[in-house]
């Protein structure tokens, strides 16, 4: 079964930043523009999501060409040239081309094979992406959660972990401001645990067909928090995976979300090596949620309460206090509107 899985919009929005040191871009041979450009157009032909945005990415690119555009022997100005062209028809945070430093420096072309096992003690010592699960007053409980990474069992433990924690919770905060994406099956186990089992999720297309139609999880797999005020916290850097989730929790009804309006990087990518030094990352899969329809490429989510990314923790913080006031009494009314109180004038001082 074909498994979808988005790569942190990361990657692409530091392509053009990510030059070569200028010793290397000196070693290096000037690039064959045609070659380059002859292969790009290739792999877009037969990889890119959208079937109809084809033909306008081809002329794009064959203008260009065609116009010296691409004149340069510099492989690090031709990338961001070619960037520039793709981003005006495309308006794709996951299509882009940079240059491969491994391959304008001394030593082995390129870095060898992935190693599964290095990738997966990685994102162990990362704990899973869980980086912090805290209570604060009021037992308002929140998970930092800094990427949607998925090795497989150990990944489903740490999320079933943080789960477990956050309900027993009063109230939830997931903060996703610092998350630019990462699996398919991570949303899927989280937001599982806010969804009733087997809940209509996305359903991913390939070259404009659905493939794969992913649900929540069965009822058992994963702690399930009901009946809880959910606050999922967003800053315009949070990205692909990470706003699907969001997506869920919108489309849903789940929960606010609190901060900006975040990246609007929808799509799935593949990384592909281009002769040449150079890399692309193209998109190949389109999600549709069931909950809105539709994705988010391009326009992102736009939060339930906006606000800086900043001030997000507070503000839903606050809110959370008091949701949680209005169903106590005495003096456990009052402490959670003074401490409503007090996280609101940290916003404003």
């Amino acid at each position: 079964m074909h498994r979808a899985i988005y790569l942190a919009t990361l990657l692409l929005t530091a392509t053009p930043a990510a030059a070569a040191p200028p010793q290397a871009t000196e070693q290096a041979a000037s690039p064959d523009a045609a070659a380059l450009v002859a292969e790009i157009r290739r792999i877009i032909a037969e990889r890119y999501v959208l079937p109809e945005r084809r033909p306008a990415l081809d002329a794009i690119l064959a203008e260009g060409l065609a116009t010296a555009r691409y004149a340069t022997p510099d492989p690090v100005q031709l990338a961001e040239r070619i960037n520039a062209d793709l981003a005006r028809v495309g308006q794709d945070k996951h299509l882009g081309l940079r240059v491969d430093q491994s391959a304008t420096t001394p030593g082995p072309r390129r870095p060898g094979p992935f190693d599964p096992a290095a990738f997966a003690r990685q994102i162990s010592q990362m704990n899973h992406g869980v980086r912090e699960l805290r209570v604060l007053p009021g037992n308002v409980r929140v998970m930092t959660y800094d990427g949607f990474h998925h090795t497989g069992p150990e990944s489903d433990q740490a999320i079933d972990a943080a789960l477990t924690f956050l309900s027993g919770g009063d109230a939830v905060i997931i903060d996703l401001r610092a998350n630019g994406g990462g699996s398919v099956a991570a949303v899927q186990r989280l937001i599982s645990g806010f969804l009733p089992p087997e809940t209509p999720l996305a359903t991913f297309h390939m070259g404009g067909e659905p493939v794969e139609t992913v649900n929540a999880l069965g009822a058992g797999v994963v702690p399930r928090i009901t009946n809880r005020p959910l606050y999922v916290l967003v800053s315009n850097t949070s990205a692909s995976a990470a706003e699907e989730f969001v997506g869920h929790v919108i489309g849903y009804r789940l929960g606010e979300v609190v901060g900006e309006t975040t990246a609007g990087a929808a799509f799935n990518n593949e990384i592909v090596p281009i002769d040449g030094g150079f890399v692309l990352s193209v998109s190949v899969g389109r999600p549709v949620l069931a909950s809105t329809g539709g994705d988010w490429e391009a326009t992102g989510f736009t939060p339930t309460r906006p606000t800086t990314a900043a001030a997000a923790l507070n503000v839903a913080y606050s809110e959370a206090l008091t949701k949680l006031s209005e169903g106590a009494e005495g003096r456990e009314r009052e402490q959670l509107m003074r401490l409503a109180r007090d996280a609101v004038a940290q916003i404003t001082n």
